[in-house]
């Protein structure tokens, strides 16, 4: 279940795209399980960083970093990037949900979007599930995490 700050953020990511005339995305729980179990990963592993899942299916964006960031840090730290505020504002992202995580005295948060069907579609399913091994391969083996014997 989505906690306050992560309805918060949602809420004021569509307050920025109104500002700009463009509708709002709605709430996705299939989005929310990909955001917070990523929020989760990052907080686990104490970086942020990309799932690899393919932008034209959806995409996400992340932020955070030490300390208790608040709702309202965490979309400005978007809105500063060019390319977050790109995601943010396209007028194709339909459906989204962001997820925090908090570990260390660190802030890891998600915004899991796309521009498909929400929850029920087997493409956005498939485009997490496929990029799980990819992220898996990239964390264990190009990081050095897993010896390469």
């Amino acid at each position: 279940m989505p906690n306050r700050a992560e309805f918060i953020t949602h809420r004021l990511i569509n307050r920025e795209r109104k500002q700009k005339r463009i509708p709002p995305v709605r709430w996705s729980q299939e989005m929310y399980h990909l955001a917070k179990g990523h929020s989760r990963e990052m907080a686990r592993v104490g970086h942020l960083f990309h799932t690899g899942r393919p932008a034209l299916e959806g995409g996400e964006n992340v932020t955070g970093g030490k300390g208790n960031h608040s709702p309202k840090e965490l979309v400005k730290s978007w809105m500063k990037s060019p390319l977050h505020r790109e995601w943010l504002l396209d007028y194709r992202v339909k459906f989204a949900a962001v997820g925090i995580s908090r570990s260390r005295h660190r802030t890891f948060a998600a915004w899991s979007f796309s521009s498909g069907k929400p929850d029920d579609s087997p493409i956005t399913g498939l485009a997490a599930i496929l990029c799980f091994p990819f992220w898996l391969f990239r964390e264990f083996f190009l990081r050095g995490r897993v010896s390469r014997r």
